[in-house]
């Protein structure tokens, strides 16, 4: 007989308990080659920038909203959004590109990098951002 007595005790959750489940951004960060790709939807020209959201499109996917003061002119709101991510994500402004969408409100961002990193570091990023 062994000296020691071991017991295991298991936890079900019950019906009705929260249970976290990792939530899915698929239709907003895809993979590439070379990094991965991120949807964002461009608000500039207000008077001040705000924390940006995660929105539905009318489509049914989803953008991450990013609001900037800088205006839509010569590229000014496009530089702000890059840096505000590179900062955010605490990335090279050098890492990000836009790959579509550089005179239109819905972007294509490009971050090059090791794609599972990038995907990692951005998830986590994704899930502290307020819902609309």
């Amino acid at each position: 007989m062994l000296p020691y007595t071991f017991h295991l005790s298991f936890f079900a959750a019950k019906k009705g308990d929260a249970i976290s489940v990792p939530e899915d951004f698929s239709d907003l960060v895809s993979s590439f080659a070379h990094g991965v790709r991120l949807v964002v939807k461009a608000r500039p020209g207000l008077s001040r920038a705000r924390l940006p959201k995660i929105v539905p499109q009318a489509d049914g996917k989803r953008a991450v909203e990013i609001v900037v003061a800088a205006m839509a002119e010569d590229g000014k709101a496009n530089k702000a959004i890059l840096e505000y991510l590179a900062k955010s994500l605490g990335l090279k402004k050098s890492a990000l590109s836009i790959r579509t969408g550089s005179s239109a409100r819905l972007k294509l961002i490009e971050i090059e990098g090791d794609s599972a990193a990038l995907q990692a570091k951005i998830n986590a990023w994704l899930v502290g951002l307020e819902k609309a």
